[in-house]
This record gives structure tokens, sequence and C-alpha cells, in this order.
């Protein structure tokens, strides 16, 4: 994200490796206070420019192939999906793909719920790939929303759609990877740039995959190629 504030007559041009145009308002709020506690607004501007995203929050990663992941799995709000979604529909890429399984914070059934989060996924992606026993009534929202059957994938399991991604990905695409905590979708990433030994279907553990003795060899933050450089748009 990026953006332009302006203080007296001055305007400045604000830089930060933020994933949205919602960071907006949190940015502005810091400079602010920064102001008033007395800090100069150049060097506010500085500190915010090297601030990282919070872990698997919007948090880009750039993959060994050229391909950019976006890592948003420790939150599955209905909220921040539609935010999620929101930021890859606007984004410029090869291919757009998402990673999806369910959300939290609706109470609908889950035929409707999930139907309603492919339709979603369908207005923001050129492929969507849905995981879970119950990933066919998102693939019928996908379908509804416009997408073919070849853009559209359906994994019981987290370790085939890592599979697949493996292999089927190429430079130039953009892939969203949201999920709910307790799907441990971090580990379709994870797999990508290390080796992952715990594949469990259901696993009590309700912090990121990243943290877990259970997992193998770790990968640090921001591997293989790192993190991008800021780019896109502005707020």
């Amino acid at each position: 994200m990026r953006l332009r504030v302006h203080s007296g007559e001055q305007s400045y041009r604000v830089t930060t490796r933020f994933v949205g145009a919602h960071w907006a308002s949190p940015v502005l709020a810091a400079l602010l206070a920064g102001r008033v506690c007395g800090v100069d607004l150049k060097r506010s501007l500085s500190v915010i420019a090297h601030l990282e995203p919070f872990a698997a929050r919007l948090e880009p990663v750039e993959l060994a192939g050229g391909a950019v992941l976006i890592r948003d799995e420790f939150n599955g709000s209905a909220g921040t999906t539609r935010v999620a979604l929101e930021v890859l529909r606007q984004a410029r890429a090869r291919r757009r793909i998402a990673i999806l399984r369910d959300v939290t914070d609706d109470d609908r059934p889950a035929p409707e719920r999930l139907f309603e989060l492919g339709r979603l996924a369908a207005a923001s992606a050129d492929m969507v790939i849905l995981i879970g026993p119950e990933a066919h009534y998102a693939a019928r929202g996908a379908h509804a929303g416009g997408l073919d059957s070849g853009a559209v994938l359906s994994f019981e399991h987290a370790r085939a759609a890592a599979s697949w991604l493996r292999t089927n990905t190429v430079s130039g695409d953009l892939i969203l990877l949201k999920g709910r905590n307790r799907d441990h979708l971090s580990r379709i990433y994870l797999d990508l740039v290390t080796e992952v030994r715990c594949w469990l279907d259901t696993c009590e553990y309700r912090h990121l995959c990243d943290e877990c003795s259970e997992l193998g060899p770790r990968a640090p933050r921001g591997s293989q190629a790192g993190r991008p450089e800021p780019a896109g748009g502005r707020a």
C-alpha cells in the first residue's frame, strides 16, 4: 500500500510493506500519534516503510519459482475473508489463485455458507482451490460465480492441495492462502519451502504451524526468495 499525506504545506509519499488499502487509516493514525508526540514526520515515514506485516496476516512471500503467495491463514473470519478476496481482486498478476477452506463468524448452514464463499472467490480469482470434505458446496458457488470447471479444484485434504501447488504454479502467479487457524493451512505454504512431516486432518494446536515441533525442519519467515518489494496501486 502506498499513499500520500499532507502536513501544512508539505506533501509526503508513504510507502509500506502492508497489503491492502484498509491499512491506510492505521498508518495515518500512527503518523499522527508520532507527530503529536514530537517525532519527526520523515523519521516516522522511514520506520513505517520498513515495518513487516504480521505473520500469516496478508503477509506476501515470494516463492523460488517467481510466484508470490499471500499468507492470510491465521484468521478465517468472514470479514477478513472478504477483505482478503478484495485485495486479490484488485491485484495485477498473470493468474490470481485463491486457496480456501471455510470461514468463522458465519452461523449459516455449511451448504449456504460455503456456496457464498465460492461465489465470492469467483469474483476475485482466476482459479479457486477448495479444501475439505464439504468443498463441493463452495465449488458450486464458484461455478455459479462464473468460473468454469477447469478453474475450480477441490481437494479433501490440505496435503493434496499442496502437492498440486508444488507442480502447477509458475512465475507471475499470485496466490492467496486464506483459512481458519484450526485448519492449519500454513502447511500448504511451508510445504513449498521445507519438509513437512505432519499432515494430521485434526489438530487441537491453535498456533501457526511454523511454531509447531511436529512439523519437521522449518523455514525462516520470508523464505524462499524473501518478501517482495512494495508494489501495486495507491490507497
